[in-house]
């Protein structure tokens, strides 16, 4: 029976050992016990909340912590928490986020979505198709739209006349503006940053499937079945 008690009791102080340093176990319960006004979000567990910045001055409190899933701060709270927090999935979405100054938590957004409607005008027969957040990149978000090629001369004036983009030439295998991308502001852009503004550029491949080769060079673009519209918000 002692033998027992003594292989349980090994057990559990295994247990133990194993949890504090596989865990934040151990320096949030020093943290609990030693702290003034140390806390554990009520999000978070004792388990998986990680200090990013305690306080430099008087109190041993956290500044700044995180968990897998939220970012937390002492600095701000919300109306119930003396504390606030934003998850790591919409952190993602913002270019400039530090963990550790939390006035970048919060700045405006543009939301992803269809950015000519919103902002701007979109020709008629334009179909918005996608938005996405390149990661590590200038752009904050890109819009991809397309029009068949029966339609693409109307969308290309349009876009020509309103956003000043440039004529598509036939270059190689398609159509393309050479590099001379149309354009447009809004004063929501500059909320993100002074440098912040919108590009347009319009291509299509040439290249279409035929019998009995396989691909063949399409020059009439009337034949085309979609020409691609991309939309990006950029800081440059």
């Amino acid at each position: 029976m002692k033998l027992k008690k003594r292989h349980i009791g090994l057990g559990t102080l295994g247990l133990l050992l194993v949890l504090c340093f596989s865990t934040e176990l151990f320096s949030n319960l020093w943290g609990l016990l030693t702290g003034n006004g140390y806390i554990i979000p009520n999000q978070s567990s004792i388990f998986s909340f990680k200090v990013s910045k305690m306080n430099e001055g008087r109190g041993d409190y956290w500044l700044y912590g995180q968990d897998q899933n939220n970012y937390y701060t002492t600095l701000e709270r919300d109306h119930i928490e003396p504390y606030a927090y934003i998850s790591k999935d919409e952190a993602e979405s913002i270019l400039s986020f530090d963990k550790t100054n939390y006035n970048t938590w919060w700045n405006p957004q543009i939301p992803c979505n269809d950015i000519l409607s919103t902002y701007a005008k979109k020709p008629i027969g334009l179909e918005f198709i996608k938005c996405e957040r390149p990661k590590n990149s200038q752009t904050i978000a890109r819009a991809t739209y397309r029009v068949s090629g029966k339609e693409s001369e109307e969308v290309e004036r349009f876009l020509i006349e309103n956003y000043r983009m440039g004529k598509l030439k036939w270059v190689c295998c398609g159509w393309e503006t050479t590099g001379k991308q149309g354009g447009f502001e809004h004063s929501e852009f500059k909320k993100i940053d002074p440098y912040c503004s919108a590009t347009i550029d319009m291509y299509a491949s040439g290249e279409v499937e035929s019998e009995p080769t396989g691909i063949k060079l399409e020059f009439d673009r009337s034949k085309i079945d979609y020409f691609t519209v991309v939309v990006e918000l950029v800081i440059v």
